[in-house]
């Protein structure tokens, strides 16, 4: 069961509507199943657990939110 800092840590890192609306998120997962977010995150990054995140990088962002404009602009 994810604690409320891996939830809060969720929630500041991830934006979970726009990673829904790509696919990132099955369409079964809801915004309130923060163990399969991330578990789904720690796959995809290849991490063991979901605060080594910080350790990914991205030159400037670190947050990883989605550009809808952007995206179905492409």
């Amino acid at each position: 069961m994810a604690t409320e800092k891996e939830i809060e840590y969720l929630k500041e890192n991830f934006d979970y509507e726009g990673l829904k609306i790509i696919g990132f998120y099955d369409k079964k997962v809801k915004a309130s199943d923060y163990d399969t977010q991330i578990k789904r995150v720690c796959k995809y990054f290849g991490l063991a657990n979901i605060f080594q995140y910080d350790t990914v990088m991205f030159g400037e962002a670190k947050v990883f939110k989605i550009d809808l404009e952007t995206f179905s602009n492409n």
